[in-house]
């Protein structure tokens, strides 16, 4: 032998408990409750809100139904395009669909199709272990550690050596 050390197994990571070498933040859980709520429902209030003050000068009915019909399709760009579609292949399609339901996807702003597909890939390879993007545990199970994070780029750098940008569309 060379003087290599061989490393002790990692223990088993039952997908509950926060990552291994995360600290935990102990903070109120009626305060995080709280802050949750609020983060949820005070764009709604807003949206109201807004809409309540500007109709007739700003808003219409033509602009909350193409809000409305406009939400449904890029829903349905990721939900059925890029997750189903792209992601898992769930099904096949004719090339005139693949581009409509990528082209839906891309305007909702979630980022490029290749990346988007690659990091979630990459989630159902490492569900709720070390590695997935998208765990709830990845920094921690206090109020910073699931605030940190939440840009999909931010937890999975293009090029890192876990990256499924290059293997997206292998297999």
């Amino acid at each position: 032998m060379s003087g290599v050390r061989a490393q002790a197994p990692a223990p088993a990571y039952d997908g509950r408990s926060p990552f291994p070498h995360v600290q935990q933040l102990h903070s109120a859980h009626a305060g995080q409750v709280a802050l949750t709520a609020t983060i949820v429902i005070a764009p709604f209030i807003a949206l109201s809100a807004g809409i309540w003050l500007a109709w007739g000068t700003g808003v219409s009915l033509t602009d909350l139904l193409l809000a409305a019909v406009l939400y449904v399709v890029t829903g349905l760009g990721v939900t059925v395009g890029f997750h189903r579609l792209l992601t898992h292949r769930s099904f096949t399609a004719r090339p005139w669909l693949r581009v409509v339901l990528a082209v839906a996807g891309s305007m909702s702003f979630q980022g490029n199709l290749i990346d988007w597909v690659a990091v979630h890939r990459r989630h159902h390879a490492f569900t709720d272990r070390p590695g997935d993007p998208h765990s709830p545990y990845q920094y921690g199970t206090g109020l910073g550690g699931q605030l940190r994070g939440i840009r999909p780029h931010d937890a999975v750098p293009l090029g890192s050596p876990v990256s499924c940008s290059e293997q997206a569309f292998a297999a």
